[in-house]
């Protein structure tokens, strides 16, 4: 048995009660509950379901943030201020991990320090099966499109070192994607688990979908915001726009003309 909190499990929550307690009992699979904490962030539910399935959760012992509703990155930020591990884990509130997850964060980053961030596989279900392979890191497809979700096992001290997670993007949806790029460029390796550790929920109106339809002002918001990280491979594109091979017909068009927006920025 533990002596000491390795992990922090902070969980916020929008009005997803009914899928909390499914949350909650993944972690607890896990053989050493000396080992991670529970932070549930309510991020100021208006469902009458939810609001008092979080309050029965504080009467049975849960550790509960009530907050005013400002958005996944201060949720997420203003229960990571109240951990106590080493590591944390951001568990969305409908979704459900492996209790491997716990086990892999604590083993590889314990063992190599420059190893800010561990991440492994999603077993999709809800409206959508299948499996979601976050791979290997690369910072070349990193810059195309986000494979890594925000459900992984995180080195506390990177994640002050960034800033945690930017509360001023334009829209929700695309926070973990923006807090990789920062991690890797703040000089952290983000370790990869070829395993399945996660499953993630796809629903009708995921904040998935929604940030989809609002990509443009998304990505013009990260992007710019990370010229500096990604200068060598803007550089390429503005070169090579027409033909690059990584880009899904779909989105080449945006990303051209995020290209030629902040072509200028990089001095090209």
């Amino acid at each position: 048995m533990s002596d000491k909190i390795r992990v922090s499990i902070v969980i916020p929550c929008y009005n997803h009660g009914e899928y909390i307690e499914e949350t909650i009992a993944s972690v607890e699979q896990y053989p050493d509950e000396s080992v991670y904490e529970i932070i549930i962030v309510n991020d100021g539910s208006t469902d009458a379901e939810t609001i008092e399935i979080l309050k029965k959760l504080e009467e049975k012992g849960y550790f509960v943030l009530n907050q005013e509703n400002t958005g996944l990155a201060d949720a997420r930020n203003n229960g990571i201020k109240l951990a106590k591990g080493d590591y944390i884990l951001p568990l969305d509130s409908d979704n459900m991990i492996r209790p491997d997850y716990i086990k892999y964060g604590i083993e590889i980053m314990d063992k190599n320090p420059k190893v800010g961030m561990v991440y492994g596989d999603a077993q999709l279900f809800g409206i959508k099966d299948g499996i979601r392979r976050g791979g290997e890191y690369n910072r070349r497809r990193q810059f195309v499109w986000n494979a890594i979700d925000a459900c992984a096992v995180i080195r506390k001290s990177a994640l002050d070192e960034v800033g945690g997670y930017d509360r001023n993007m334009p829209h929700m949806g695309y926070e973990d994607w923006n807090f990789v790029v920062s991690l890797n460029h703040a000089g952290w390796e983000l370790r990869y688990v070829n395993k399945i550790l996660y499953d993630y929920r796809v629903g009708e109106e995921s904040m998935l979908t929604d940030a989809d339809e609002k990509r443009t002002a998304l990505l013009n918001y990260m992007n710019t915001n990370n010229i500096e990280s990604f200068r060598e491979e803007y550089i390429d594109m503005i070169k090579q726009i027409d033909g690059y091979t990584e880009f899904k017909e779909s989105v080449r068009p945006l990303f051209s003309q995020l290209i030629k927006n902040i072509s200028k920025k990089v001095g090209f």
